[in-house]
């Protein structure tokens, strides 16, 4: 996989030490396209090392929907757990945890976190239809982080077949470009429910 331009914008507010700055840019204009809608955002571990998502005049704040902040496996350290913590106690603010199953992937991320969500790793995914070892891992992962409180979302889906294998494992949430390319509107974009 490339790097998208997202990516390469982040490396570079990395290298300039200006993550913070672009991080609440980004969120400053998902939420005024946004309001009231339910978002889904990711956060870069740096926001998370600098307290940026705490600050009182940080977007986060203000928004006025539902808000699932997306970490992957590099954003979580025990050194960030006081952030992730404030802001997961706000009300309509929750954790999403990214490419779970991926390699060095962490259940004790998902104890820790108490997240709400819990995204499959897209390798888990790919080809689900056709890997019996695979759909085992996955009816067996839909129980694990149902028990834990959280929902499991199954992410990059690419087609029927997938789709299929995946509600017959019980996930109940999907997204990828089998269901619908990503959208800037809410208007025009949908939560996805499986089953």
């Amino acid at each position: 996989e490339g790097l998208t331009e997202t990516d390469e914008l982040f490396a570079r507010a990395a290298f300039e030490k200006t993550v913070g700055q672009l991080g609440r840019s980004v969120r400053g204009i998902a939420f005024s396209e946004c309001p009231g809608a339910t978002v889904f955002i990711g956060v870069h571990p740096h926001e998370l090392k600098d307290s940026w998502l705490i600050r009182p005049d940080d977007p986060l704040s203000a928004h006025d929907g539902e808000v699932h902040l997306q970490l992957n496996q590099s954003s979580y350290s025990s050194m960030c757990m006081h952030v992730l913590t404030e802001v997961a106690s706000r009300s309509g603010i929750s954790l999403v945890v990214d490419d779970f199953g991926a390699s060095g992937s962490n259940l004790k991320q998902v104890i820790d976190l108490a997240p709400s969500f819990v995204k499959l790793d897209a390798e888990l995914v790919r080809d689900i239809d056709r890997n019996d070892r695979k759909r085992k891992v996955v009816y067996t992962l839909v129980k694990l982080i149902g028990d834990l409180g959280a929902h499991l979302i199954a992410k990059d889906i690419e087609t029927e077949a997938e789709l299929r294998a995946l509600v017959e494992c019980g996930v109940a949430y999907g997204q990828g470009p089998f269901l619908g390319a990503p959208s800037r509107s809410p208007t025009t974009s949908k939560w996805i429910g499986l089953r």
